[in-house]
């Protein structure tokens, strides 16, 4: 009877033992998929895995401190993701077993085009171009700028915590980025965040900028801003001659420190507003400084007003590419210019200088975009390109390699490539009030 007793005994410490296992393993399957529906989803791009910590994706959640090494796999975890109805640790929870759904690129990009519309059509026709007019063609679209400012892609911050590498880039925006097989894309990796950040230059004083305002008037170039002497009095040149700034309000995208501010006072403008991504605090009465979520607030808010000028240089073929602490967007610099047309007036201006490497296009990522007949009508919708004869010709343009070489680039590379300085009136999509409005004015 002992011997019986202890028996029983034994099985019943046994089949607690078990019961008390049981419970654990569920305790742990259930903090598993807890753990799995906190962590960013991934996706998987051959042998790079992307990964977002960007708090703007749908359906990301605030926090993903519970995640540990041990619950993921790279090579498991693809385009399926686990969620959970509810998160209380007892034996009544429930999952939902794993179901296919879009990657986070997928659905980034869907939303971008969204926002986009027809302008993020980069097949849309091309005009052939004129001989009078450049090497590149035109093209025209329907921009919806309340789409783009209501929208805040283009004034978010990046999902990674420095530059992001090629490696980075969602395979969804691969051909995006390569314009379908028309644009090279090549690995050159520069860490230069400045959104969110004080900019390079924070403090803009009166005297510095009226110092080289009197230096341009008196066509001295030597010692002040960024880039070459032949930049800086050719881009003073243009805005004076060409774009004609003189009285005129004017808007700047993209100025680590106010040289082209200067050099459009120096040219008559009125006034001069920036738009950068670094906090900048200016102390000249014709100069006011925007960050880009301040900026898009002030459209919003109908506070900002339409410019008779925009004047971009060396600044907007980084838009999108992640160097400046900007989300990826292949689309950056194409709905960059489309926020500033929505900005100027009718028959306003632009002066645009983007990187060209004759008839290449390419994207070094994420240094930067060189622009070629295939990138430059896109990047100029709505823009008709207005004439003119100083050194940053067409020809000049194509022939930048051999005329005008620089060597910068990536380690093992040679890279040349010209700053053109091009000018541009805003028109707009056939039949258009701006079309309508500009076709005298397309001959200047």
């Amino acid at each position: 009877m002992k011997r019986f007793n202890s028996i029983v005994k034994m099985f019943l410490a046994c089949a607690a033992v078990i019961t008390i296992w049981q419970f654990s393993v569920i305790d742990s399957q259930k903090k598993f998929l807890i753990n799995i529906s906190h962590y960013d989803k991934v996706s998987s791009t051959g042998n790079n895995t992307v990964r977002s910590n960007d708090t703007s994706y749908p359906g990301k959640h605030k926090s993903n401190q519970d995640m540990t090494a041990e619950t993921y796999k790279e090579d498991q975890i693809e385009t399926e993701t686990v969620t959970v109805t509810s998160s209380h640790d007892d034996e009544n929870s429930t999952s939902v077993p794993p179901s296919p759904t879009t990657t986070l690129g997928a659905i980034k990009r869907e939303e971008i085009m969204n926002v986009c519309g027809e302008l993020c059509n980069i097949n849309r026709t091309i005009h052939t171009p004129n001989p009078n007019f450049g090497y590149f063609g035109a093209t025209t679209a329907n921009i919806d700028c309340n789409s783009l400012f209501q929208s805040t892609i283009l004034d978010e911050p990046g999902q990674f915590k420095s530059a992001p590498r090629m490696e980075d880039i969602p395979a969804e925006f691969i051909d995006d980025f390569r314009m379908n097989g028309r644009a090279e894309l090549q690995d050159w990796w520069i860490q230069d965040i400045a959104l969110g950040k004080e900019a390079k230059v924070s403090t803009w004083s009166e005297d510095m900028i009226e110092t080289w305002k009197a230096m341009a008037l008196q066509n001295d170039f030597t010692k002040f801003g960024n880039y070459q002497l032949i930049d800086r009095s050719t881009l003073f040149g243009v805005l004076r001659d060409v774009s004609k700034v003189q009285n005129q309000s004017v808007l700047v995208i993209g100025s680590e420190s106010p040289w082209i501010e200067a050099l459009a006072l120096a040219a008559g403008a009125a006034n001069v507003t920036t738009l950068e991504y670094g906090e900048i605090h200016s102390f000249h009465p014709q100069v006011k400084t925007y960050t880009p979520d301040k900026f898009r607030q002030a459209f919003l808010d109908d506070k900002l007003g339409k410019f008779d000028a925009i004047i971009s240089y060396s600044s907007l073929e980084h838009s999108g590419l992640g160097r400046y602490g900007d989300a990826l967007n292949p689309f950056g610099d194409i709905m960059a210019v489309a926020r500033a047309w929505c900005v100027t007036k009718p028959a306003g201006t632009m002066t645009l200088g983007l990187s060209s490497m004759g008839d290449k296009d390419l994207v070094y990522f994420n240094a930067g975009r060189i622009y070629g007949p295939n990138r430059w009508p896109y990047v100029t919708t709505n823009w008709a390109r207005v004439n003119y004869t100083s050194r940053w010709t067409d020809e000049v343009v194509k022939r930048a390699p051999v005329l005008y070489p620089r060597l910068r680039g990536p380690v093992g590379h040679e890279i040349f490539w010209n700053q053109s300085s091009l000018v541009f009136r805003r028109t707009g999509p056939a039949g258009s009030e701006d079309e309508l409005h500009n076709t005298s004015l397309l001959l200047l």
